[in-house]
């Protein structure tokens, strides 16, 4: 029984999805990404009418943004890519609108200005919030993937020629997660320990 099979390929056969052996361990079958099976702008049509049906609601904002974001990722560098990046990053900024506490939203959002071009200067907004979230985090309990705040501001202080800052974040960062060997690679290849 074939559970799924995928659109045709370039050579006009259909990959069925099946049990196999993989590396010599017998497989069910294997996931697919929305890419794989053709369906991104489908999706992509769902999370924009649940994100409109749903304006208040920062979870369905931040899902929509980062469907773009898949969609960016699909077509790449180049003329399609401006406008799925100006629509993901509206698409935090309500998210944030409706929570500015919503960590997810203000997380990606910082992420993702962190990879526009450096001409449109948007590291220094990303920096930002990476500030507020750590702001945010520091008044509540830690959960492990608060790190990674500390970890991309670090990083973007570090590209940007701040060596002491990035130093501090980092340690301020270790301070809250001792076990953080991302981290703690990053400040030792800085010099910093």
């Amino acid at each position: 029984v074939v559970g799924a099979s995928l659109p045709p390929q370039q050579d006009g056969e259909r990959f069925e999805i099946k049990r196999r052996t993989l590396r010599g361990v017998e497989s069910q079958g294997m996931r697919c990404s929305a890419r794989d099976l053709k369906l991104t702008d489908d999706l992509l049509a769902l999370f924009e009418e649940r994100a409109k049906a749903e304006p208040g609601n920062p979870d369905a904002q931040v899902d929509v943004a980062k469907a773009y974001l898949n969609k960016l990722f699909e077509v790449g560098n180049g003329p399609d890519a401006g406008p799925f990046a100006t629509k993901a990053d509206k698409s935090f900024d309500a998210a944030l609108a409706a929570d500015s506490q919503h960590w997810e939203a203000r997380f990606s959002k910082a992420v993702s200005l962190s990879f526009w071009p450096p001409i449109f200067g948007n590291q220094t907004e990303a920096a930002k919030h990476f500030e507020t979230l750590i702001g945010q985090q520091e008044g509540r309990t830690s959960e492990p993937h608060h790190s990674q705040t500390y970890l991309w501001l670090g990083n973007i202080y570090q590209q940007q020629g701040k060596a002491d800052k990035a130093q501090e974040i980092w340690r301020r960062g270790l301070e809250r997660f001792p076990q953080d060997g991302e981290m703690l690679k990053q400040l030792e290849l800085s010099g910093g320990r």
